[in-house]
């Protein structure tokens, strides 16, 4: 079968939807003068994915609006649009790395607070009185 497919439709699943935008980012050609194809984003068949292919994909007016084909009416289609596995591995490993950055730099900054040369020269042994200042008055209670 053939069929009509709008820019931006990457997966050829009928919608142009946010899966299709992460496909393009993901595949690596986007701006880099590398040769690509209708799966990478090139949507203008000029080799390369670029910003004339988002504007390709803006003009359609298809972005977010449900399936671009006309309804079908005597048959049915039993296709789903299922996001790929990779997109999805790809989402979770962004977000752990993230997630173990944050702790990493957690511990960092909870060790240099309890104890790291950072405070060493706030505890009051490391404080020395400038010259200038005059002498701490002497304590009323306590004799010499």
């Amino acid at each position: 079968m053939v069929s009509f497919a709008a820019p931006g439709d990457t997966d050829l699943d009928g919608q142009v939807t946010v899966f299709d935008l992460v496909a393009i980012i993901s595949a690596g050609r986007y701006q880099t003068g590398l040769a690509s194809d209708w799966s990478e984003g090139d949507f203008s068949y000029d080799g390369q994915t670029g910003i004339f292919d988002l504007v390709e994909i803006e003009s359609a007016g298809v972005y977010n609006q449900g399936s671009y084909f006309p309804a079908a009416t005597a048959v049915t289609t039993g296709i789903v649009a299922v996001p790929e596995p990779a997109t999805w591995l790809l989402a979770a490993a962004g977000f752990l790395s993230l997630a173990g950055r944050r702790r990493r730099l957690g511990r960092r900054q909870s060790s240099d607070l309890s104890g790291g040369s950072a405070t060493a020269f706030l505890r009051p042994e490391h404080c020395h009185p400038h010259p200038a200042d005059p002498p701490a008055p002497a304590d009323p209670g306590r004799s010499p």
